[in-house]
């Protein structure tokens, strides 16, 4: 908020201030560092997907891990991981998304089948 105030401009912030408690510090760390531990959208998706042909540097085409088909149709973003394939409507926004999909898993337990025991 902008208050004028005898010819001056005063800008007012309002900010709230958040409890962290230890909880919450420790999650928030635990998922930085899932974050940087985790592998890039290329490697992973590389290792996943059969046939795996990059078009671009920012997207690739394979074949769809969700159905069975010959041509490729299961399209991959490389820069923040989400996918989509074009036959079975399957699709989702990142790594995880994927993983959790394809393996059945909940959150937590793809979080950490894909770093690894590093936490």
């Amino acid at each position: 908020m902008i208050r004028t105030i005898a010819g001056r401009t005063k800008l007012k912030l309002h900010t709230r201030a958040k409890k962290h408690n230890v909880n919450n510090r420790y999650k928030s760390m635990k998922l930085f560092l899932s974050a940087v531990l985790m592998p890039t959208p290329i490697e992973y998706y590389s290792r996943q997907l059969d046939k795996f042909h990059q078009v671009s540097s920012r997207q690739a085409m394979a074949l769809c891990p969700f159905h069975l088909e010959r041509n490729r149709s299961f399209s991959v973003n490389l820069l923040n991981g989400m996918f989509f394939c074009h036959a079975c409507g399957e699709k989702g926004c990142s790594i995880i998304n994927f993983h959790m999909k394809q393996h059945n898993m909940a959150f937590e337990e793809a979080v950490k089948s894909l770093i690894g025991d590093v936490i």
